[in-house]
């Protein structure tokens, strides 16, 4: 009786058709797959399974149907090969690594150019490699800004938050990335301190502004009282002069008065005195008697 195990089935005697072997190997194969295209394997796919498979293609008599599965076998340590090398440039939130860089994504995508792999992964796995190229070159140019705008913060320099809200987008549609999940993270929240930093700022500038029209105004109201109270002054003084100047025009007129009224009493006593001399001539007849400086009359004939 020949005995043959495969896949841990054991089959014994003449009546397991070749045929039978063969289907049953390949109905094993069928169940790694996600689907009949083989575009995956299934995540429970591990290498002591494909191992296992492995023997049981190589316990099958020659035939064109073992070297198909000998092919199968080969692509299908490729496939799991591949998926692991894929997984690796993962987190376990399945975020692209902060680590991973373009250059070791497009060595990975022309590695699985090369390997023995079913069209339907091939395609695949190719199209998820360039997307993600994509993602982490992107995500090396938002670092770049990211990086940017936080050297101008550090050294005192002026943020404009409108590029902080689109760097913030930016980084949330590329969040497949690790690094860029991180950054987007950070910069919410930098955003809300320099909001906040700025309004503080705004505050105090006001302030500043009015304290400053508060002392202008205390200032020219100052000024104002001052050129009030020179004015005052000069009208005081002008006015002083004024008074001082009249005062002294009536103190001239008053004198030019006094004098005019001497100059007048001197006149009338001069008058005075020459109408006496007549009266003392006509008293004594006119006959030429004239007084002498000590008191004697003369005669004048």
């Amino acid at each position: 009786m020949t005995i043959i195990i495969i896949g841990g089935i054991i089959f014994a005697g003449r009546k397991i058709s070749f045929n039978g072997k063969i289907n049953h190997v390949k109905n094993e194969y069928a169940q790694i797959y996600t689907d009949s295209n083989r575009s995956d394997l299934k995540d429970s796919v591990t290498d002591g399974k494909l191992t296992n498979l492995s023997h049981d293609v190589n316990a099958l008599p020659s035939s064109h149907e073992k070297m198909d599965l000998q092919k199968e076998d080969t692509e299908s340590k490729h496939m799991l090969s591949t998926k692991e090398s894929y997984k690796k440039l993962f987190t376990k939130k399945q975020k692209l690594k902060e680590k991973v860089s373009p250059k070791q994504i497009s060595k990975l995508k022309e590695k699985l150019k090369k390997r023995k792999l079913p069209n339907a992964f091939l395609n695949k796995y190719s199209a998820k490699l360039s997307s993600d190229f994509n993602t982490v070159k992107k995500a090396k140019s938002l670092s770049n800004k990211y990086n940017n705008i936080m050297n101008i913060y550090n050294i005192g320099g002026s943020v404009d938050t409108k590029t902080v809200d689109q760097l913030i987008k930016d980084l949330k549609k590329n969040k497949k990335s690790e690094k860029s999940d991180k950054q987007h993270g950070k910069l919410v929240k930098f955003r809300k301190k320099l909001v906040a930093e700025q309004k503080a700022q705004i505050n105090a500038q006001a302030l500043a502004e009015q304290q400053a029209a508060n002392q202008a105004q205390a200032e020219a109201e100052q000024k104002a009282q001052e050129k009030a109270e020179k004015a005052a002054e000069k009208a005081a003084e002008k006015a002083q002069k004024e008074a001082e100047e009249q005062a002294e025009l009536a103190a001239q007129s008053q004198q030019a008065a006094d004098a005019s009224a001497n100059n007048s009493q001197q006149s009338a006593n001069g008058d005075g005195s020459a109408t006496s001399s007549d009266s003392n001539n006509n008293q004594y007849g006119g006959t030429g008697y004239s007084q002498s400086d000590n008191g004697n009359y003369n005669s004048q004939n």
